[in-house]
């Protein structure tokens, strides 16, 4: 068949190329010809998707993951925030030393 790197599979190696190949004498071997280039050809640029497909759904996959994981992140945020600053606000006497509840209340996003 073609050699591993030979452009489009080596599908245009047999092209016929000259006039002569294209009088009425030699028309069915041109015809032929013809045909096993065509198929060659797409023979190769369906196995050509085939490697590159695999290659981009991987790309897609950890794409989408990675959304997901970043959307459920961005969902669950607020809600923990608010969890965090009233878990600090209960039981809490005036002079009590500050903690790291009491630093991440203080966040703009942790007030009302």
């Amino acid at each position: 068949m073609a050699t591993p790197n030979e452009a489009h599979g080596g599908a245009y190696r047999q092209f016929p190329a000259r006039p002569d190949q294209y009088q009425e004498a030699a028309w069915e071997a041109t015809l032929g010809q013809l045909f096993s280039t065509a198929v060659t050809h797409a023979t190769d640029r369906i196995d050509w998707y085939d490697a590159k497909a695999a290659e981009r759904a991987a790309v897609a996959k950890r794409i989408r993951f990675t959304s997901l994981l970043l959307f459920a992140l961005g969902t669950l945020a607020p809600i923990l925030l608010t969890f965090l600053v009233k878990i600090a606000a209960v039981g809490k006497t005036p002079n009590a030393p500050s903690t790291w509840l009491d630093i991440i209340a203080a966040l703009p996003l942790g007030k009302r």
